[in-house]
């Protein structure tokens, strides 16, 4: 939000966190993080936000490593700093990437793409540890934020019916839960 509110000119605000799924690291084609190899070809979403999640993510399973001095928000292949497997960094559109794992080595898909898309979670072999600029917001215009329906989303979040289906539907705890959505007391 802070990105596009600067990149636009636009005026949002975030009213609540909202559950997310975390981005992963799949592969159809090794079996383990540690076979990174010489050359292996990694598809990354191409889209700014999801980009820098996924260079952050490599450089967290210790694949690479980045400008400490760079925009976590904001990276970019110039911010690769070591690349001491070589790895062939493609960006794609992220829905791509799941249909496009047998042809990659390696593909770093959004938690909300993966969970959509339905890819198998056996073929995670990273997730990534959700930093909290990362965490997904609902976000309205800065002069709705005070507004009665902006009020009754963030009273859903926290209702007693959501935290209900939340146990039912996350028993896994595939989508991560921000500790601001409370339940009511």
């Amino acid at each position: 939000m802070e990105n596009f509110n600067e990149e636009i000119g636009s005026e949002l605000a975030n009213i609540t966190p909202v559950p997310t799924v975390p981005a992963g690291i799949y592969s159809e084609n090794h079996s383990l993080l540690d076979d990174v190899a010489d050359g292996h070809t990694v598809g990354i979403p191409q889209d700014a936000s999801n980009q820098s999640r996924a260079f952050l993510m490599l450089e967290d399973a210790g694949w690479i490593t980045l400008n400490p001095d760079a925009n976590p928000g904001l990276l970019t292949m110039a911010d690769v700093e070591d690349n001491p497997h070589n790895l062939d960094i493609q960006t794609m559109d992220s829905a791509t990437i799941p249909r496009s794992l047998a042809d990659l080595d390696w593909g770093v898909i959004p938690g909300s793409i993966s969970y959509a898309s339905g890819v198998d979670t056996e073929l995670q072999h990273f997730q990534e540890s959700l930093r909290p600029e990362l965490i997904l917001q609902a976000v309205v215009r800065a002069e709705d934020a005070d507004s009665e329906w902006a009020n009754a989303v963030v009273d859903a979040y926290n209702s007693e019916e959501f935290h209900e289906f939340l146990a039912e539907e996350n028993s896994d705890e595939y989508w991560f839960v921000p500790e601001e959505i409370t339940p009511p007391q």
